[in-house]
């Protein structure tokens, strides 16, 4: 009985060592990320396609609701009086 149940154990611990395995390589292999413009982001979010988005400098990084991920550009800042709120 103790043979039986330590080579129960074997097999159990192969397997997690194989299903770990096939998890990390799949997590390594990069999603080439789609480049979208800043216009087609906000149309995306209008439709609710877009899962998260991480705004970090200048860089807008998400995720769409099927988890492909993005990368969008900002829209630049006019200069000028344009934005300053009148009175």
């Amino acid at each position: 009985m103790t043979f039986f149940i330590a080579h129960a154990l074997g097999i159990f611990a192969g397997i997690m060592a194989v299903t770990l395995a096939v998890l990390f390589e799949q997590r390594s292999q990069h999603t080439p990320i789609g480049d979208i413009s800043f216009s087609e982001l906000l149309t995306q979010t209008d439709q609710s396609r877009v899962h998260d988005v991480t705004i970090l400098g200048n860089e807008l990084n998400g995720c769409f609701s099927d988890n492909h991920p993005f990368a969008a550009q900002p829209q630049p800042r006019l200069s000028g009086s344009d934005h300053r709120p009148q009175a």
